[in-house]
């Protein structure tokens, strides 16, 4: 694994001699709850810095199931530069459709403003540039969800050992799956369901697992004897005690020291198997487990705040048209007015579109909870976005009469702001199954569980932070992790530097979604021309604050 994606091209040769006592928490049986984007990331940014114990667990059953249905996502710039850094660039530049500009237009079809992240970003493809020799500045992305989760869950399981790779394997070919999902073949190079995958013998963390089927039930801590010895090497003073008593000499310089306690995180899953890790990451998304066990106030004093909002998603066909339009405008490589994601403000509703890079178009709309009619299900949503739009764009009702019943999303929106407190736990925090247990011991505090990505916080959809935030909490642990070898530390430095950047970010977007939300055309006309006479440095002040942000500027070992 090239550590130059990191930006820190001696760290991996260097580290050992320069901060030895590193070594231990980089042997740390580390667990990660949930496979998603959030998870994976973290993953891959832990196994490059030099973890090597690193096990990922996910309730789905194989990975059909856990790809899922197609939907339309897109990243902002901020996240597509996490996933360069971690030596991703070429392959989401190839699977995504790139974005120069985000435009808003109002019902009339009249350009209100145009942003361009890419400028904002103010930063280039390091992977892409090095294997094309080309400088391709990074900006938002707009995805297929199977294709980049596919592409992180495949680079991580070529990364495992071939035994670990035959448990997926068994998953993979199970007989619950009915029909073969065609998008796992359509990742870059030769699938995720190919040989080189299943039998790569590729091992750089030796430990690491990728483990399906593991529904988390249970979290609680285990009080364990501490004792760095191997098993082999305590019955080798086992042996040398009792030879020195046979020959009448003194034993007690054989006898091994099990004084010192631990109290471990202790994972128990709907399969019966129990997990014993030194540090468990909760990435399993906005109904976290792992959050609502051992975060979550009292009943009564939720941390959620309702959107007012109904967010869907749908994702159609091209047209043979708009295939032709979509590949000559490829041709042209990066720089044509049309790769842009193009929003139509209304009063209290909005329209967005773009193309996907594999032959779709996405879509999203919200619409306010006074224009709600109460519609529950696809058929009645599908109705209720055609009334809503019809006097609109005739491609906005076209889109949606082209999108299918099961191709479709739907959500209220709400978001969640963590506050200090709420990233982590301890062990010591954490209930054992026999409270008195831990009286008189001498137990270290080198144990905790830690959230991110959804777990953490929940984003609503506007201003598409809600994966690149994630990809920041993965990147921003796994640098605290290797920055400081004591624990409780590592786990404060990550909390500091998290929740001032997702308290600006989420009331940016909180913002964002109140534009679109407004019930008097009055008001939304004052919004419009508001909009239109922003001026350009306000803008992308919002901009570089946005997708500007650098990681690595608080960490002068990088």
């Amino acid at each position: 694994i090239n550590a130059e994606y990191m930006g820190i091209p001696f760290h991996a040769q260097l580290c050992q001699l320069v901060r030895p006592m590193f070594v231990p928490i980089k042997k740390a049986k580390i667990g990660i709850v949930g496979a998603g984007v959030s998870g994976l990331v973290t993953a891959h940014a832990l196994r490059i810095l030099g973890f090597e114990n690193i096990r990922v667990y996910d309730r789905a059953a194989n990975v059909a199931q856990l790809l899922g249905k197609p939907r339309g996502r897109i990243v902002a710039a901020n996240g597509i530069k996490i996933l360069d850094r971690l030596g991703f660039g070429s392959q989401i530049y190839r699977e995504g459709w790139y974005l120069n500009r985000v435009c808003v237009a109002n019902t009339l079809g009249h350009t209100l403003s145009c942003s361009n992240p890419r400028l904002a970003s103010k930063s280039y493809f390091k992977s892409f540039l090095a294997e094309n020799n080309t400088a391709v500045p990074i900006s938002h992305m707009a995805f297929n969800s199977q294709r980049l989760h596919a592409i992180l869950l495949s680079s991580f399981m070529k990364a495992l050992p071939a035994d670990s790779n035959a448990k997926v394997s068994q998953s993979l070919h199970s007989s619950d799956v009915k029909r073969p999902n065609p998008l796992l073949h359509s990742v870059p190079g030769s699938g995720i369901i190919s040989s080189e995958i299943l039998n790569s013998s590729s091992a750089p963390t030796k430990n690491s697992q990728m483990l399906f089927a593991h529904d988390l039930k249970n979290i609680s801590s285990r009080i364990v004897r501490k004792n760095n010895m191997t098993n082999k090497q305590k019955q080798a003073m086992v042996d040398k005690a009792k030879r020195a008593k046979a020959e009448g000499l003194d034993e007690s310089r054989y006898k091994i020291d099990d004084d010192t306690h631990e109290r471990k995180v202790v994972l128990l899953f709907d399969n019966g198997i129990e997990h014993e890790l030194d540090i468990c990451i909760g990435a399993d998304g906005a109904d976290s487990f792992v959050r609502q066990t051992l975060f979550d106030p009292p009943q009564g004093s939720s941390r959620f705040r309702d959107g007012g909002t109904y967010w869907i998603t749908g994702i159609c066909a091209e047209t043979s048209a708009e295939k032709t339009d979509r590949l000559e405008e490829k041709a042209n490589h990066l720089f044509f007015p049309s790769r842009e994601i193009f929003e139509i403000w209304g009063t209290g509703v909005r329209f967005a579109y773009t193309f996907l890079n594999d032959g779709k178009i996405m879509w999203y709309a919200t619409v306010a909870e006074h224009k709600w009619n109460g519609a529950n299900d696809p058929k009645s949503i599908l109705e209720l976005l055609k009334g809503l739009f019809q006097s609109w764009k005739p491609h906005v009702n076209e889109l949606i009469c082209r999108t299918a019943e099961v191709d479709i999303e739907v959500q209220r929106v709400k978001d969640m702001i963590p506050h200090a407190g709420s990233f982590f736990r301890l062990s010591h925090t954490i209930p054992l199954p026999s409270p008195n247990s831990s009286e008189s011991l001498e137990l270290s505090n080198q144990h905790g569980v830690v959230l991110v990505g959804d777990a953490l916080h929940i984003m609503l959809p506007d201003l598409h932070q809600s994966l690149a935030m994630g990809c920041e909490d993965g990147l921003t642990l796994a640098l605290c992790l290797d920055s400081d070898d004591n624990l409780p530390t590592a786990l404060k430095r990550f909390e500091d530097l998290r929740v001032g950047r997702i308290g600006e970010i989420s009331e940016q977007v909180w913002e964002e979604n109140k534009l679109t939300s407004y019930k008097s055309r009055m008001f939304s006309a004052v919004r419009d021309y508001a909009t239109s006479m922003m001026p350009s440095a306000v803008e992308g002040d919002r901009e570089s604050r946005l997708y500007q942000y650098d990681i690595t500027q608080h960490f002068p070992h990088v």
